[in-house]
């Protein structure tokens, strides 16, 4: 949740992928209530996170297949990496990511 591109509150959400250790899904009812408070005036989701078991702080083709472009960051944590990235895509497909930097502030 944030402003333009600063994270201003981060939101846990559980996994509920049917193989955790291998994809991810966004607990809907947290995702959905979440656009529902953006609309009614709260902070608008600018991105979302996850981790990869594999060590690999960097999109995967499932990344790839799930992802949007619709602007918002996707940040992936693997080991003690942590990294950002913002799918591009061409007729609604991701086909890559750009890496972006991350600034930790305070």
């Amino acid at each position: 949740m944030g402003q333009g591109d600063r994270v201003l509150e981060v939101v846990s959400c559980t996994n509920v992928a049917d193989d955790p250790a291998l994809n991810f899904e966004l607990d809907p009812g947290v995702l959905l209530s979440r656009h529902k408070a953006a609309r009614h005036g709260g902070m608008p989701i600018i991105g979302y996170y996850h981790s990869h078991p594999n060590g690999r702080a960097e999109p995967s083709a499932t990344d790839a297949a799930q992802a949007a472009d619709d602007g918002r960051y996707w940040v992936i944590i693997a080991g003690n990496s942590v990294s950002g990235w913002r799918p591009e895509g061409q007729a609604e497909q991701v086909i890559g990511f750009e890496s972006i930097p991350i600034l930790v502030e305070g």
